[in-house]
């Protein structure tokens, strides 16, 4: 449990100062680009904290995750295989949904490790007294 608390607060606290630093980016204008290129690592944080919750702790919460990011990469992988000449309009509505989807993921995913990380801080400091302690009182 401790390796798992441990992974968890470094993962909650990487992603919190990064989306702290896309949300400082976005407030002015010139930032925006900037910002817009911050969600590139922020992702690939995310994806890889995943995959390691996934494989290493068979978390199920996580597991959906992923598969909602394979299916987005589908989704953008099929919107640049139609062509723009027959389905022009379907495809501006199309990316413009598919622009809406990672930032979305992306809150969705930092809300899950904070309240995991949450419920993980109040379980560890539940625990109470070790035996070192106990003896040194």
């Amino acid at each position: 449990m401790d390796t798992k608390y441990r992974f968890l607060l470094f993962d909650y606290w990487i992603q919190t100062i990064l989306g702290v630093a896309i949300l400082a980016c976005c407030v002015t204008v010139y930032g925006i680009y900037f910002g817009v290129l911050g969600l590139i690592p922020f992702g690939a944080v995310q994806v890889l904290s995943g995959m390691i919750f996934t494989m290493l702790y068979r978390d199920k919460k996580r597991l959906f995750y992923l598969l909602s990011i394979v299916v987005f990469f589908l989704l953008w992988y099929c919107s640049y295989a139609m062509s723009y000449d027959s389905y022009s309009e379907f495809i501006e509505v199309f990316n413009a949904i598919l622009c809406i989807i990672p930032p979305t993921l992306g809150v969705w995913y930092y809300r899950l490790t904070r309240s995991d990380y949450k419920a993980l801080k109040k379980q560890h400091e539940e625990v109470g007294y070790k035996d070192e302690e106990i003896l040194d009182a």
